[in-house]
């Protein structure tokens, strides 16, 4: 130690006065003109009064620059500073012991008491201490602790170390005396990486700046040792390679590597196959114990290991860092690298992180023992995530994925999903050869092969549901439940859902919440949420078929929160079921909700899931167009509808957007394209094939609305009124309330056409009765059209309702939403699509007064009367207490079926054949 000094100084004497009397002040060498300001590390220090600043991170993070630039803002404010660097130990020793004995005076120590609470830079004293890890273990080291300790609280010291810290700061840690700063605070951010490399003229967009930004994880020393090795290059103007090692390889090894024990090069080279690295995974890897100290010791001394936020107990290597020991395994033993692969992937297996163990195995570059782990643990895999667990299969050799028929059926359920059907019919081609095989028979034994035959039933069962053959499916599906006893949960509970399937679509209801139940209980039973989701997203179509408009809502509702939680906004799953949800709130007039739920939903609609949301959302788009009069909008979303039907093979698609178009086409007036598109589908003849027999699908049923509607255009009403009978009548006894619904509206319809007003009139009633308990309105506003002027003309009709309350309010909000927009302003539209195929002379079509009468319906004929009388078309609305809109589309109608274009034409064709007076 050296002799004590003491000199005298009063409250109002700085430390300066006396400082230069002790030794000769030091400072830091200026930092470099291009250093990078870090103005925000340095408003941290200037905002810290603690009693201890310790800025530890590993070599390259500018520690000293920072030290360097924080010295000259504090002399440029008038601070007293000391500058202690430790690169020359003997120095800084000598510093440090000075101090030390000037301080042990108690008469100084009064001296700065007045410091303490004193904000004003100038006031206060720093002692910046550079390089601090260097100081040796032992004495120099102590002489340190007592100095902190000695200092008056008016001192504050900053001290940069590689390493949290030479001596035992926890008492500091403990009072809150001491601020730390590590290498994530050191770290460059997104604008100072961007302004950095504006200095080397380096563009910061394209993926190879972006593969830099990521190596570097913000290092600013690895920034630098990138821009030198592209500026050396030849043609400097091009992106330095930065998967080639050499730029940065030299300083690992000679600043961090070489420097280590040999106990901790082995441990950092263990640990560089592992992303995250925890305590047992590295006693796992080391295949000894221990490594929870020697971790701890590596992230002390700023190893280039810090601990992962993310995760208790983890760590987690630089990126570079990580590469950089990588390399160096991967050149010294093949072998070594290859055991620490499958060692790792032992250990994940153990612990069911099956993702992680698969990659291990992978790594290791065993393909047959990474084909086992998913083999092994085919439901746990592919029920994380069908996703990446099937992209990940996807890396594994041909020839050895065609001998796991395992992993074969598993793809094939994702390709499924996927709508790949021809990629999953392959996958199940090759699963069958194989289970006929000797080796299989060896391998998985008697027993195994019949619980591998049932599994693959079980997807051909999947399969038959996702192309919609569901006659197929119901056969499968009885038979798996009646033998496949062995099945998982989820597996069994998706059989039942695959029957629930089966019967919703052949009208079979009876038995849907009982099936409903066996499936979420099974589902529930295998602990799978997302499972459940898909059984949602199955019932629920099923029970809105049964009319159940607001528990579908509800249970929908509750489907789609759980499964946004789970899988994200937009995700598929989620998609599954806002589309059916969507198509519940437009039915019960929620446009807005249906709105939301498309505007997210619909652009999704055609890459996976079911067949049931492409209907869903397609047909409620469309729907939604046409209340918005944006009929070019209607025509190409079902045309996009149809493209994808005719694509992937969706006939239940095809014919519900066909017989959607069919009813737009018609209600603008367009018999002719109905005809053609009827003739262009088979559907011209007899109406005898689409009637409800044993085996009658919802597919059927579309088929059977698209053969009225060309029934209409052909102006054969009786038997579309005949048909239309036969299904009411199945669909009330299958109890689809929805379904029967249609057909009812749609009944109603044809005898209007055919001059039955009253008995439209009549079987509407129940259809009201029927509606108004579930909350079902555009079936019947969808049709305002004409039955707008049916409910304005109810007063003047000699039929009467014997109703409820809620039935006369559901009649009046009827009465009042088909007012509220005029309904299809025929001729003021006609710009928007093609115009109709009508006659364009004035020769008389070779009809008789007997054919022209039996054409037009008696509304049609009351009409042609008042404009016979010289009546325009908002008197006749008045008249007859139906809107002007109406009036217009109800001369469209006479205009098209005894083919002339104007009203003059019509009244004189009708009065030549003795149709009006």
């Amino acid at each position: 130690m050296h002799h004590k000094t003491s000199v005298p100084i009063t409250e109002r004497e700085s430390f300066n006065t006396w400082l230069p009397s002790i030794f000769s002040v030091d400072q830091p060498a200026a930092p470099a003109k291009d250093a990078l300001p870090r103005e925000l590390l340095h408003q941290q220090l200037r905002s810290c009064f603690s009693r201890i600043a310790l800025i530890h991170t590993p070599a390259g993070y500018g520690r000293t620059t920072l030290l360097a630039q924080h010295y000259q803002h504090l002399k440029a404010q008038g601070a007293t500073l000391v500058w202690v660097a430790c690169s020359n130990l003997e120095r800084a020793v000598h510093q440090l012991g000075t101090l030390y004995e000037h301080f042990q005076d108690g008469d100084n120590h009064a001296q700065w008491r007045a410091a303490q609470n004193n904000t004003e830079i100038s006031a206060r004293a720093y002692i910046l201490i550079d390089d601090a890890h260097k100081l040796q273990p032992g004495d120099s080291s102590r002489l340190l602790a007592l100095l902190l300790e000695s200092a008056p609280s008016g001192v504050q010291f900053i001290v940069s170390s590689r390493g949290s810290s030479p001596i035992n700061l926890a008492q500091y840690r403990l009072r809150g005396e001491l601020m730390e700063m590590s290498s994530k605070h050191l770290a460059f951010t997104a604008a100072e990486n961007s302004q950095f490399l504006q200095r080397y003229a380096v563009a910061t967009d394209g993926e190879g700046v972006s593969k830099l930004l990521r190596l570097t994880d913000g290092w600013p020393g690895g920034m630098n040792l990138a821009m030198q090795c592209w500026r050396s290059r030849d043609e400097p103007t091009h992106p330095a390679p930065w998967e080639e090692a050499s730029w940065y390889e030299d300083f690992f090894r000679e600043e961090v590597f070489d420097a280590q024990t040999t106990a901790i090069q082995e441990l950092l080279l263990s640990c560089s196959v592992l992303e995250q690295i925890d305590f047992a995974a590295c006693d796992a890897l080391r295949k000894t114990e221990g490594s929870a100290a020697l971790l701890r010791y590596c992230a002390a001394n700023d190893l280039f290991l810090s601990q992962d936020a993310r995760y208790p107990n983890s760590y987690r290597l630089h990126p570079l860092f990580r590469k950089f020991l990588a390399q160096q395994l991967h050149e010294s033993s093949q072998h070594t690298l290859k055991s620490l692969h499958l060692s790792a992937s032992e250990h994940f297996l153990h612990h069911n992180q099956l993702f992680k163990a698969y990659n291990h195995a992978l790594q290791s570059n065993d393909a047959e023992h990474a084909a086992k782990i998913v083999d092994d643990n085919i439901v746990m895999f592919f029920e994380a995530s069908d996703d990446p667990a099937w992209r990940l299969v996807e890396q594994l050799p041909r020839h050895v994925l065609n001998r796991y028929p395992r992993i074969l059926l598993g793809q094939a359920w994702s390709m499924l999903h996927l709508w790949k059907f021809e990629t999953a019919k392959e996958l199940l081609r090759i699963a069958r050869e194989y289970l006929g095989t000797e080796e299989a028979r060896h391998r998985y034994g008697d027993n195994g092969l019949r619980i591998l035959r049932q599994e693959l039933l079980h997807r051909e069962a999947m399969f038959s549901m996702m192309v919609d053959d569901t006659h197929l499916l119901e056969t499968q599906a009885l038979d798996l439940i009646d033998k496949y006893s062995e099945a998982h949960p989820i597996m069994r509970g998706s059989v039942y859902n695959a029957l629930l399937y089966a019967h919703r679509e052949r009208f079979k209801l009876d038995e849907i919440e009982h099936l409903g139940h066996l499936a979420e209980e099974q589902l529930r039973r295998g602990d799978s949420k997302l499972s459940i989701i898909v059984h949602a997203a199955i019932i629920g179509p099923a029970r809105f078929m049964a009319g159940q408009t607001q528990q579908v809502i509800n249970d929908l509702r509750s489907a789609l929160k759980a499964a946004e939680g789970i899988t994200g906004v937009g995700s598929p799953y989620a998609t599954i079921l806002a589309l059916p949800l969507a198509e519940v709130h437009y039915e019960r007039n929620e446009l807005m909700e249906a709105r939301e739920l498309l505007a997210t939903y619909l652009p999704l609609v055609e890459y996976e899931g079911f067949i049931d949301q492409t209907i869903s959302g397609w047909l409620t788009a469309v729907k939604l167009a046409c209340h918005d009069d944006n009929y070019a909008e209607a025509f190409a979303l079902l045309d996009k509808a149809d493209q994808a039907a005719r694509q992937h093979g969706f006939e239940r698609l095809r014919y519900c957007a066909l017989a959607e178009r069919m009813r737009l086409l018609l209600a603008l007036g367009d018999q002719k394209e109905v005809l053609r598109l009827g003739r262009m589908n088979g559907l011209i003849g007899q109406l005898e094939h689409v009637r409800p027999v044993s085996k009658v699908t919802t597919r059927d049923e579309a088929r059977a609305f698209c053969c009225v509607r060309v029934a209409m255009a052909q102006g054969r009403l009786n038997d579309a009124i005949e048909l239309c009978r036969v299904w009411q009548r199945f669909l009330h006894q299958a109890d689809a309330v929805h379904n029967c619904l249609r057909w009812e509206v749609l009944h109603a319809h044809l005898l209007l056409l055919s001059g039955n007003d009253k008995g439209a009139q009549r079987g509407l009633k129940k259809s009201f009765e029927t509606a108004a308990r579930r909350r079902i309105v555009r079936t019947f506003v969808d049709e305002k059209a004409w039955l707008g002027g049916l409910l304005g003309s109810m007063d003047h009709m000699h039929v009467t309702f014997a109703t409820s309350v809620q039935v006369d309010d559901f009649i009046e909000e009827l009465s009042v939403l088909c007012r509220g927009t005029e309904a299809f302003h025929v001729l003021e539209r006609q710009p928007k699509l093609p115009s109709p195929a009508l006659p364009l002379s004035n020769e008389l079509p070779t009809l008789s007064s007997d054919a022209i009468s039996g054409v037009l319906n008696s509304r049609e004929i009351e009409i042609l009367h008042l404009v016979h009388g010289g009546l325009r078309n908002k008197e006749i609305g008045r008249r007859l207490n139906i809107t002007e809109g109406c009036v217009k589309w109800y001369m469209q109608q006479i205009f098209d079926k005894i083919g002339v274009r104007r009203r003059s034409q019509a009244v004189s064709r009708a009065r030549q054949f003795g149709v009006i007076f």
